[in-house]
């Protein structure tokens, strides 16, 4: 999708977009600085919202979804017991794994030749 909006089967399409991508509201506010108003504490053009009703309710709406973002990001997280030792464990396998192919990945495919031809000897009683 372009900058217009146009290929997206929006109601706005055509509208041009702000610059984090959201449509601007129909008085032609910015929706991003709006956000960024919110979440940030920004400053925004406050002589103009304090008389659009566009603004006033986005403005609102975003107010009320900062809530409760900062509500979760307040809320405390718990890791699973031993989390460290499953996390660490994983890693010394990669780290492992790793090394092995760095050590023998040139090996690896004869030798997985010779084990897969040896096998077939076996079987035929030559290598015994």
């Amino acid at each position: 999708m372009n900058r217009t909006g146009r290929g997206s089967g929006n109601p706005g399409a055509g509208a041009p977009m702000g610059r984090g991508g959201l449509p601007p509201l129909p008085c032609g506010a910015d929706l991003d600085v709006l956000v960024a108003q919110v979440a940030d504490g920004a400053p925004g053009d406050l002589e103009h919202q304090a008389g659009c009703p566009h603004c006033q309710a986005a403005l609102a709406q975003l107010d009320e979804l900062w809530e409760l973002v900062d509500r979760l990001a307040r809320e405390r997280v718990e890791a699973p017991e031993r989390i460290d030792l499953v996390v660490l464990g994983r890693i010394r396998r990669a780290i492992f794994a790793g090394k092995v192919l760095e050590l023998f990945g040139g090996l690896l495919p004869r030798l997985g030749w010779a084990l897969l031809t040896y096998g077939g000897l076996v079987e035929r009683g030559v290598g015994r």
